[in-house]
């Protein structure tokens, strides 16, 4: 692993120069180097998340909304993790002899300082999915390694987030979910306006196409009647579709009814993090039968009150104190739930303050 080696030792000297101009005629490269050059435009959709949220809110308004003092300090090294990750990838894609993309237009929601916190929570999940997923389509080996070395911060990230902060389940399954790049970048799709053109040159065919986007109405209650959006949910039954939660290497689907209205699937409860799909027939979710989607939606537990309701994960509130103990950050609506009469009087959702382990002090 010289070569990955020799890149770590001219991290310093990279990582602050200016980029240099593209050359009108893109060279894509190799299967690989087109994927690396896929995760770069994650890093740099991360890279520019962090510094408009921090760039928005510094210590004392993270403090006013109710973080713990060392919160932001802990936002700054993930940040500082993700210039680091595009930096390795752009001179390792260089190296290699291709050309990179370049950054995209991004709108993010960042109302608050605890908006900021659930996006860095979306963001990390859906990319360290990506990340996964890529693991099987690299060649050489040197790659995987550092692609897993990659990943493997990416899932602590979240794991960060969604525990210290939010005082909720540290993983999911016992297994990561693996998205395929086109999915990753559906989920993403979202915060992302527009694209260099160039870019899909240099990504793997379809890859920055994405899929329909989809929302969750309202929450999702296992064992209840749910209801999604996307175009053309209206004749749902005439089309079979089906509404599939995939976490770790459980796929659970669920007959979709007509408006988009569906059963939550009993074995989604206490499973964390799924991505939410529409697919055109009950085969296993993949590129060439997805309708619509995905979107990521929480299923909480706790180490001790497992009542498997589910939360969104992005369900925080748009304005006021963002309090991580008690119900005041379950009030609000999700980034990727739309309106919905009656979507704010559920009570059977998790509550962060019965799912938040007993002996637990960060605070």
């Amino acid at each position: 692993m010289r070569f990955f080696s020799s890149l770590a030792l001219a991290l310093p000297v990279f990582a602050a120069a200016t980029p240099t101009s593209v050359a009108p005629r893109w060279n894509r490269g190799n299967g690989d180097t087109s994927i690396l050059n896929f995760e770069l435009a994650l890093e740099q959709l991360e890279n520019a998340f962090y510094d408009q949220g921090l760039g928005k809110f510094d210590e004392n308004t993270c403090r006013a909304s109710g973080f713990p003092n060392y919160s932001r300090g802990r936002f700054e090294e993930i940040r500082q993790h993700e210039l680091v990750h595009a930096a390795f990838l752009r001179e390792a894609i260089r190296r290699a002899g291709a050309d990179t993309v370049e950054p995209c237009r991004y709108r993010f929601p960042l109302e608050n300082p605890a908006t900021f916190a659930q996006g860095s929570l979306d963001i990390s999940t859906i990319v360290a999915a990506a990340y996964t997923g890529a693991l099987g389509l690299l060649e050489n080996r040197e790659y995987r390694v550092t692609n897993g070395q990659i990943l493997s911060v990416e899932s602590r990230q979240a794991s960060w987030v969604n525990s210290a902060l939010f005082r909720k389940n540290p993983w999911n399954t016992a297994f990561d979910t693996a998205l395929t790049l086109r999915q990753a970048w559906s989920a993403l799709s979202r915060y992302i306006e527009s694209c260099p053109g160039q870019n899909a040159e240099l990504v793997p065919p379809q890859s920055t196409n994405p899929f329909p986007r989809l929302d969750v109405v309202s929450r999702l209650v296992p064992g209840q009647r749910g209801q999604v959006r996307f175009q053309g949910a209206d004749n749902c039954e005439q089309r079979g579709l089906y509404v599939v939660f995939k976490t770790g290497l459980q796929e659970v689907r669920a007959k979709l009814q007509n408006n988009g209205f569906f059963i939550v699937p009993q074995q989604v409860a206490n499973t964390g993090a799924n991505f939410i799909f529409v697919t055109s027939n009950s085969n296993p979710c993949g590129d060439e039968n997805i309708v619509a989607g995905p979107t990521i939606y929480q299923f909480s537990f706790g180490s001790y009150d497992n009542t498997g309701t589910g939360l969104a994960i992005s369900d925080v509130e748009t304005s006021g104190d963002f309090r991580p103990e008690g119900n005041a950050a379950d009030n609000g609506r999700s980034e990727n739930i739309v309106s919905d009469e009656g979507a704010g009087s559920d009570n059977s959702r998790s509550r962060p303050g019965n799912h938040s382990d007993k002996n637990s002090s960060v605070w």
